[in-house]
């Protein structure tokens, strides 16, 4: 798959590795490409401006601060209009952590898929304790499962399906349990939740 990461932060850059490991093509779009904090993200793929990456990837990552996604989004419709769009983003200070329907506004046919986002980045990085391998929960339209379960799996995570975007809630209060745990309650960033089941 050929795969545009918005950023070349901690959660951009460690997926990005991940899959391109896995063999995938993946462009970093980045606003100061000749930035030298991005020196690493050229070991893993094409780095670039904005516009050029965006029109390489049939997938797109969002991975830059969860408040700036709608001017994104709309900044860029034309380019990401026909893309599958993975929203990785947070923003933890507004009323809903995900911006699904400010994007569905700007871009009404979307293809969202609503992942990467009830972890922290470091358990992307190293997604096993012990000997259980982390679950990765997501929700998604059915026809863009096939692909968020083989880029989920490609990370070495476990894919859950919640269910469509009508579960975007119950996934991001599994985000707001993993927060609560980590930065309230003192757990280890490397804290994940698993789904036991028989």
């Amino acid at each position: 798959m050929k795969i545009t990461i918005i950023g070349g932060g901690n959660i951009g850059s460690v997926l990005g590795k991940k899959w391109a490991a896995a063999g995938h093509e993946v462009f970093f779009a980045v606003r100061n490409p000749s930035d030298p904090k991005y020196q690493e993200l050229v070991t893993i793929g094409m780095v670039g401006a904005i516009p050029a990456m965006v029109e390489q990837g049939a997938i797109v990552l969002l991975a830059l601060p969860g408040q700036a996604v709608p001017d994104f989004v709309n900044e860029h419709k034309d380019l990401l209009t026909g893309k599958v769009i993975f929203d990785s983003t947070n923003d933890t200070k507004a009323d809903s952590f995900h911006h699904y329907a400010d994007i569905k506004k700007i871009i009404p046919d979307v293809l969202y898929v609503r992942a990467f986002n009830t972890l922290g980045w470091e358990n992307f990085e190293q997604p096993v304790i012990g000997w259980q391998t982390m679950d990765l929960f997501y929700c998604a339209p059915a026809e863009a499962k096939k692909d968020a379960d083989r880029l989920i799996t490609d990370t070495g995570l476990q894919p859950v399906y919640v269910g469509g975007l009508d579960q975007i809630e119950v996934v991001d209060n599994l985000t707001r349990l993993w927060f609560t745990l980590v930065f309230q309650q003192g757990y280890n960033r490397h804290t994940a939740l698993k789904l036991l089941t028989e």
